[in-house]
């Protein structure tokens, strides 16, 4: 059984784009609060305003998916591993609210961005 060599697995792997940078891209870019919005910075609470159209950019991004629309229900598949792995929380009793948790959770702290916003944002994924 042959193994893919560490190149190809790290080529692999710079193409794939964590959601938490990318919704937290989306939640400090302030032309997108129409789509998804603070609730509680502070807490690094937010909240879904068009829950579909942020699942479209978020398909947008991903590899070979373009041609079939990411909806909510499969980002939110996404969204429940984090908080399975403590990264990321669901406010219960809330339609559409979640907790950024875990070790970046002190008040500057950043997730990383590891791709451009601007160009996932851009016309070229249908947000002209």
């Amino acid at each position: 059984m042959s193994y893919p060599s560490s190149a190809t697995t790290q080529k692999a792997s710079s193409k794939k784009v964590c959601i938490l940078p990318f919704l937290h891209g989306l939640l400090e870019d302030e032309s997108k609060t129409d789509i998804i919005c603070w609730t509680d910075k502070a807490k690094r609470e937010f909240r879904f305003l068009e829950k579909q159209k942020v699942a479209q950019l978020w398909g947008a991004t991903k590899p070979n998916r373009r041609l079939e629309v990411m909806t909510y229900g499969n980002m939110a598949r996404v969204l429940r591993t984090f908080c399975k792995d403590g990264m990321l929380e669901k406010i219960s009793g809330r339609s559409c609210r979640w907790r950024f948790v875990g070790s970046n959770d002190s008040e500057n702290s950043q997730p990383p961005l590891w791709f451009g916003i601007d160009r996932i944002l851009s016309s070229e994924f249908g947000n002209g």
